[in-house]
């Protein structure tokens, strides 16, 4: 499968998931893959969809936090850990 296709089943799996289309023509296995080459390509961009700029409470600076979990950031300058 590439890239193309990949998209295609992904936009055909979150229509039918919307109740937009009646049947899953797709098997599992083929959602996997399509999932793993679309993952594999958005991480090539190399983009870090983890952090975000935000004021430190502790060092006082405006850096990157890093997402740690649901609630809590991560100040990548000090290591203080924040809840959002």
């Amino acid at each position: 499968m590439d890239l193309k296709e990949a998209i295609k089943l992904l936009d055909y799996h979150q229509r039918w998931r919307q109740g937009i289309e009646e049947d899953f023509k797709y098997k599992p296995s083929q959602l996997t893959e399509a999932i793993d080459i679309v993952l594999e390509q958005v991480k090539k961009l190399n983009i870090d969809v983890f952090s975000i700029q935000l004021l430190c409470g502790i060092c006082d600076k405006e850096t990157e936090h890093e997402q740690i979990s649901s609630t809590e950031l991560k100040c990548l300058e000090c290591g203080n850990i924040s809840v959002e």
